[in-house]
């Protein structure tokens, strides 16, 4: 049996290697589009494709291989495309939700309506189609209170804004509405607490954790700047007690497994569910319908489960599965760091790309995961090709330890610009 992994980040990468390690020689992994910086991994099989979103174009690869039986689509764009749909004439296991099931991450404003319907714990919010309408919520409601604003649909994690206060909002919603005069938003108060990433799979009433994070999607050190795909992430056990998870349980996911189906659009794939979490009570800030990156680059590694075998065995469940068995480490921590091109996520200014990569031959490959690189067409060695390049990751019982290692590493991997923060994880 062979796998199929769409996509081309570092999430992918982290997928690709996993899947291939579960399948202990079974089958073959295929990347399709994949990075050049994949190709270092000679078992990872690269399929060069124009556009992952060419469905018909995914629809042929798997005709041409029928040894492929998993689809694992990385990017919440392809999902939200409706790729389980297309490909459900195939005999072929796709992991992630339907077109309908994937508006909990592709709208906002469906998701935070749902939770509300369905008494998930979730912050008040108000959904706004117009600028004027926007201006009176703020008015109204947050003159002396701070709010989030958040653009309904997909925003590749830039869809967020954070304004300290009233003057703020009003500009971030001007702005907005410069750019599009049609842009539906969602304004919900602002809670406060420790953020918390935890990971499912899922299928119908199905589900089994399989891991946590904490990222850190600011662009600078000390959370300042624009957001960011994330720059950096961090596992530490303790941070999901098992009280925690089964409040997270209970009070989120199986109401939403249940309200989905309700609905008449099952859940099926990954759920990624961003918390806030205040003296171990968990308030829901987002759904994501895939895995998050750089979360997969920090979990990925460190998980000593089948992951193949328990996307399989969920999908296929006739008794009910519901597993939120923690015992899935190697060890009792993980940390990933992200180097980016100069620039990344600065919306004025432009980045600094296709200059060439230098990786210090001291730096373990099983560390490092590729994202926005390409070969050069001069002598096929790496270049950045996108905003965020690259990542290494370190697992191990202490945190402070990884910690000093990843940035050793990460110290000896250089390129013209090349930028990543100094204080993930402490």
């Amino acid at each position: 049996m062979d796998v199929l992994i769409l996509g081309s980040g570092g999430r992918e990468h982290a997928l690709a290697r996993k899947i291939l390690k579960d399948l202990e020689g079974r089958g073959e992994v295929f990347v399709c589009p994949g990075n050049a910086g994949m190709s270092r991994d000679r078992q990872i099989q690269l399929i060069a494709f124009g556009s992952v979103l060419n469905l018909q174009g995914i629809k042929d690869i798997l005709k041409k291989n029928p040894k492929i039986k998993v689809v694992i689509p990385g990017p919440e764009t392809i999902i939200d495309l409706g790729v389980k749909n297309y490909l459900e004439s195939l005999d072929v296991l796709v992991f992630c939700p339907s077109k309908n099931a994937s508006k909990l991450e592709s709208s906002k404003v469906f998701s935070k309506v749902f939770a509300q319907k369905y008494d998930l714990p979730t912050a008040k919010g108000y959904s706004c189609n117009s600028e004027t309408q926007a201006k009176d919520i703020i008015k109204s409601y947050y003159k002396d209170k701070k709010n989030v604003i958040k653009l309904d649909g997909l925003a590749a994690g830039k869809g967020v804004y954070l304004p300290q206060n009233i003057h703020e909002s009003l500009e971030i919603i001007e702005n907005i509405y410069k750019k599009n005069k049609e842009e539906r938003i969602l304004i919900e108060d602002c809670i406060l607490g420790r953020e918390l990433s935890v990971f499912f799979i899922c299928h119908e009433q199905n589900y089994k954790y399989i891991g946590h994070a904490r990222d850190y999607k600011r662009l600078f050190e000390g959370d300042l700047g624009p957001n960011t795909g994330g720059m950096g992430c961090v596992l530490e056990k303790q941070d999901l007690s098992e009280m925690l998870l089964d409040k997270i349980c209970s009070q989120i996911l199986e109401p939403t497994l249940k309200g989905m189906s309700q609905e008449g659009k099952p859940y099926s794939g990954f759920l990624f569910i961003g918390l806030m979490v205040k003296e171990e009570n968990p308030s829901l800030i987002e759904f994501n319908v895939r895995m998050g990156d750089p979360e997969s680059q920090t979990i990925l590694p460190n998980l000593k489960i089948n992951l193949l075998n328990e996307i399989q065995k969920i999908s296929t469940a006739k008794n009910l599965i519901q597993d939120k068995n923690r015992d899935i480490f190697h060890f009792l921590n993980s940390i990933h760091v992200v180097m980016s091109s100069k620039n990344y996520a600065q919306s004025d200014l432009e980045m600094k790309l296709y200059k060439k990569l230098h990786v210090n031959d001291s730096v373990s490959l099983d560390d490092l995961f590729f994202a926005g690189v390409a070969f050069d067409k001069n002598d096929n060695s790496l270049v950045n090709s996108g905003g965020r390049v690259l990542g290494i990751t370190k697992i191990g019982e202490s945190l402070k330890l990884i910690r000093e290692r990843c940035y050793q590493d990460i110290s000896k991997v250089s390129f013209e610009g090349a930028y990543y923060r100094r204080d993930i994880g402490e």
